[in-house]
């Protein structure tokens, strides 16, 4: 019976195989490079669009609700399997706002054909850099334009993730479907965080709970012992860790770390002060922008910035990783704009960290060559407050409950003295 068992299964699997796919797991891979734009950088990729096929290259945005293409890059009229709804779409992508008409014709991804895929087709836009992009969404309406749900919905498995694996600096591959045997190409796993759910649209983001300074090369101080399963245990007595608790945003269209202008403060005090107090490195201030200036010897004097997702996840930068030099002087790139509210982490994390977008689970996860990301922070100070009134109450119930025992054995004693006086008395 069991053998007949085993062959159905078998059976099952052959005749529910992709057969355009070697495996039922794994993911459609797309190289993309790291375009250096003046001061900006970019993630672009190469599609394929149309018949005959146009190569055409496009901006990767994990958090773009569209996927469209200017004009000028897009020959419609050469592709025999291009259409037009001939409605027009307004949209604003973060810093600047575009409108187009929606479109569909043939996109090839790897060895997928991907018919009457939907985009817009753009007259203008804004910004000059972007030429076109490609949207990674699946939410709402957002989702019939993302190269994410379209290969989930043309694949026989279901494709829920997708990974952005850096080779290097300049090259890599996003990694579009099921991320779990990706997960075998990296040693250990630093644990997720869970995407804060407070707009209607996923916005790719999570808790950013702490940030402190130091780290095992150049502050082991700043360090409790290290354990397999937990990671390294912050010391609480740190009066350089500092509790955000604040939402954090990731785009891969930034190659600055956002923060608020009073993070930049923190910095000042903590980051660019010497053990005396003394600072070095100046602060570019206009109240519009804030960054950090400094000469390239005085850089080795700064340690590493931590940030802390969820109580757990440790996103470090050494100090050679918080700038961009020239030949004389280097600027941080942990910034203040006023364009932008709160945190965004930009491609300085995901250059650093291998990440898997998870819509399935609402998941962001980083990985890393060493398991050196993970740590253990201490109690907030609200968590204490709540710990100490528990035990208060708890304290103040034993000494009720004492109080009572002793009252109820002292009056028993004294009732008994009476009983006994009034008996002596009686027999007088």
């Amino acid at each position: 019976m069991s053998k007949i068992l085993y062959l159905l299964l078998i059976l099952k699997l052959i005749i529910t195989q992709d057969p355009e796919s070697p495996e039922i797991s794994g993911t459609i891979p797309l190289k993309f490079t790291v375009q250096k734009i003046n001061s900006d950088e970019l993630l672009t990729t190469i599609l394929k669009i149309g018949d005959p096929q146009q190569e055409i290259e496009l901006i990767l945005d994990i958090g773009a609700e569209r996927t469209w293409i200017l004009k000028d890059n897009f020959k419609s009229s050469l592709s025999k399997t291009y259409s037009s709804e001939n409605i027009l779409d307004k949209r604003i992508q973060d810093t600047f706002s575009y409108s187009g008409y929606k479109s569909k014709d043939t996109f090839t991804v790897g060895n997928k054909t991907l018919e009457n895929f939907l985009f817009l087709i753009v007259e203008k836009v804004e910004n000059k850099y972007f030429k076109g992009v490609l949207s990674l969404g699946r939410e709402y309406d957002t989702k019939y334009f993302s190269l994410a749900y379209r290969l989930s919905s043309t694949m026989q498995t279901f494709y829920n993730s997708f990974q952005l694996k850096f080779e290097g600096n300049n090259t890599g591959e996003l990694h579009v479907g099921d991320a779990s045997d990706e997960v075998k190409n990296f040693r250990d796993l630093v644990l997720p965080c869970k995407l804060l759910d407070s707009e209607p649209k996923i916005k790719w983001k999570c808790k950013l709970t702490h940030v402190f300074i130091g780290g095992i090369d150049n502050a082991k101080s700043f360090f409790d012992d290290y354990y397999e399963q937990t990671g390294y245990e912050i010391n609480s007595r740190s009066y350089k860790i500092e509790v955000i608790n604040s939402p954090v945003y990731f785009e891969t269209i930034y190659n600055k770390i956002y923060v608020t202008r009073s993070f930049i403060d923190y910095m000042k005090i903590n980051l660019f002060s010497d053990k005396n107090g003394k600072s070095f490195c100046s602060l570019e201030d206009n109240n519009s922008k804030a960054y950090f200036k400094c000469s390239k010897s005085e850089i080795s004097n700064v340690p590493s910035l931590n940030f802390v997702l969820s109580d757990i996840t440790d996103l470090s930068f050494p100090y050679n990783n918080l700038f961009e030099c020239d030949d004389n002087n280097c600027i941080s790139i942990v910034q203040y704009d006023k364009n932008f509210n709160g945190f965004v982490f930009g491609l300085p994390i995901l250059k650093n960290y291998q990440m898997i977008f998870d819509y399935n689970s609402r998941f962001l996860q980083f990985y890393g060559k060493e398991n050196k990301y993970l740590v253990r922070m201490p109690n907030t100070g609200g968590i204490d407050m709540v710990n100490f009134l528990i035990y208060f109450f708890l304290f103040i119930i034993f000494v009720l409950i004492i109080g009572i025992c002793v009252i109820y054995i002292m009056r028993s004693k004294n009732k008994k003295r009476k009983k006994i006086e009034e008996e002596i008395y009686q027999k007088f």
